[in-house]
């Protein structure tokens, strides 16, 4: 039964559809990775105050009909857009990291909304933080627990005593936290395949 769903949203990327329309690739807090026809966002339109940039948080309205994969989106409105993020190269390569993790994930829609809300703290953190490793680690952390890949058996050995420091902000950014960070994402990507 088609309806009308309100719900915030994380944009991962942002495809010109036509001259007036897009296709917006998002994650949202309801249920997870999804597809909008924004028809008309190149206009002036008054229903989309936010133009959905990727790495932007918005509330969306859309007309969801469970059998389409791509659903029409009515309304935006922007709540939060990381401005320092896409200043920084660093910080905008680690953003970037999250959303293709975002992307290729599959997921439960029971965890989307806990996933989406690890997504905004690391953009929130992030945006403002003067590195990125420590809110990288925190949301690959997060991330491997809501998708049951995170063990303490997977910190036994050489990173337990960095995993320590990190996990307590006691860390610095240095070749070891980049290491960690490699080898958590290694488990994340295993975990995909």
């Amino acid at each position: 039964m088609p309806e009308y769903k309100e719900t915030d949203c994380l944009v991962l990327k942002k495809h010109k559809y036509t001259e007036t329309s897009a296709i917006i690739e998002a994650f949202s807090k309801d249920g997870g990775k999804a597809s909008f026809l924004a028809k008309g966002i190149y206009r002036k339109n008054v229903s989309f105050e936010s133009p959905m940039e990727s790495l932007s948080i918005n509330t969306i309205e859309y007309f969801y009909k469970p059998e389409r994969e791509i659903h029409t989106l009515t309304k935006s409105k922007l709540v939060f857009y990381p401005e320092n993020i896409v200043k920084s190269v660093k910080k905008y390569e680690t953003a970037g990291k999250v959303l293709r993790i975002l992307r290729k994930s599959s997921y439960i829609v029971h965890t989307s909304s806990e996933i989406f809300d690890a997504s905004y703290l690391f953009l929130r953190e992030v945006n403002v933080a003067e590195y990125c490793s420590f809110p990288y680690f925190r949301f690959l952390l997060k991330y491997s627990k809501i998708e049951g890949i995170y063990s303490k058996r997977m910190f036994d050995g050489k990173y337990s005593y960095l995993f320590e420091k990190l996990k307590n902000n006691e860390a610095v950014e240095n070749e070891d936290t980049e290491k960690l960070i490699n080898y958590i994402e290694k488990k994340i990507k295993e975990h995909m395949e």
